[in-house]
């Protein structure tokens, strides 16, 4: 084991371990334990054992942290997740952990020993600099943390310096980034900039879901749009659905099966799986009479003679193959422009769905499970902005019960 002890300076106990520097010789490392001397050796000595068997247990197992760089250990930390995420998961920390995490490491050389808490808050600023958004940004963090996590599972770090980083909130990273593109660009440029809002999109309401069903009508995509806009399905949801999904005995629909598309080794696949985004994500629910009457109409276009086969999909190319998501994407941006339609996402038609939902005061519980969300936090942080024209009805209600003769008043006194 590698040896060690415990050094008192200026009123505070530290652990000094003999290790294996980055030239190979060998020599002391200070470690601060944070307690303070007096009443405290107990506790240093502790660390010092603990922290003895992990740096020792590194030795053993060939892995020298003073030898490793953050950007060699990201690279082969992501190439032992694929086993064990879901594909397109893997793509994403592929994307942002090749694409842009090895890069910057590569650029500032640093040691994985070596990595601190401000560090991590000089990457993150240094990718806000470069247009990502703050919520990417956060994405990146979540990222960062899981990769160390490991390595400390793994006995490869002590600490996570990710843990110990205070999580940057979208707040303070447009704060950051304001004060700083004030310094450094032109202030006119600034006020031209869009703001978080711009990029804000306005689901659709249900005047305008019916102008888009009459505007569909005959599309080889007008069932998927309808599925999509009335269930508030996510796009890999409506690609995924099975003829075995559709029970038109019990008039219900479930949704249980996915279709991804990601990008690997230079190819782009569909991933289609049994599986959803999360555990509350699978869901049976009701099919009216209006969905399977376009259900059916879809079925006889496409299987004149005979039924489809249990495990066929419902939304099939011409060739037979399943409809690549980026095309149901491109397709219904275009029908959108075509018709004179105001411009959302496919995504959107999910929180049009929400939005119709609560609005007509269905409780947030229930919209919760119809949308297949994890909690109904989700829900309530997803949409507090539609629920609050309901409450305004409430307070209307109860102005009404409470203060009838203060609402006799033509106007407010001055």
């Amino acid at each position: 084991m590698i040896s060690g002890h415990i050094s008192e300076k200026h009123g505070y106990l530290y652990v000094i371990l003999n290790l294996r520097k980055s030239d190979g010789t060998r020599g002391p490392k200070w470690f601060s334990t944070g307690l303070k001397a007096k009443g405290n050796k107990r506790k240093a000595e502790e660390i010092l054992i603990e922290m003895r068997r992990q740096y020792s247990s590194l030795e053993i197992s060939g892995v020298d942290a003073f030898k490793l760089s953050v950007s060699e250990y990201l690279s082969v930390w992501v190439l032992s997740t694929k086993s064990q995420i879901a594909p397109s998961t893997y793509e994403s920390y592929c994307q942002i952990i090749l694409g842009k995490l090895v890069p910057y490491f590569n650029d500032i050389n640093l040691m994985l020993c070596a990595l601190k808490p401000f560090h991590l808050d000089t990457l993150y600023q240094s990718l806000l600099d470069k247009g990502l958004s703050p919520n990417t940004v956060i994405r990146y963090h979540a990222v960062i943390h899981k990769a160390l996590n490991d390595a400390v599972r793994k006995e490869i770090l002590v600490t996570n310096p990710a843990a110990l980083a205070q999580r940057p909130s979208k707040e303070d990273l447009l704060n950051d980034a304001v004060r700083k593109e004030i310094l450094v660009t032109n202030p006119a440029a600034l006020a031209q900039r869009p703001s978080k809002e711009d990029f804000m999109t306005i689901p659709y309401s249900a005047d305008e879901i019916q102008q888009l069903f009459d505007s569909i009508k005959g599309h080889k995509l007008e069932l998927l749009i309808k599925l999509t806009a009335f269930y508030g399905l996510r796009r890999s949801e409506v690609l995924g659905l099975k003829w075995r999904a559709v029970n038109f005995e019990q008039s219900t629909i479930t949704i249980n099966h996915t279709v991804h598309r990601i990008h690997d080794s230079g190819k782009t696949t569909n991933i289609c799986r049994d599986k959803v985004k999360r555990k509350s994500s699978y869901r049976t629910l009701p099919m009216p009479e209006p969905i399977q009457k376009a259900i059916l109409v879809h079925c006889n276009e496409r299987y004149a003679v005979g039924q489809p086969e249990p495990d066929a999909y419902l939304f099939l190319d011409k060739k037979g193959d399943v409809i690549k998501p980026d095309y149901v994407s491109t397709a219904f941006s275009k029908l959108l422009h075509k018709n004179g339609l105001r411009h959302i996402r496919l995504h959107d038609l999910r929180h049009s769905s929400a939005g119709i939902l609560i609005s007509n005061r269905i409780p947030l519980i229930e919209v919760q499970q119809w949308l297949g969300h994890s909690t109904i936090n989700t829900t309530a942080s997803f949409y507090a902005h539609l629920e609050y024209a309901v409450k305004e009805q409430s307070a209307a209600v109860m102005s009404g019960q409470l203060f009838k003769e203060e609402n006799h008043y033509d106007e407010l006194p001055r």
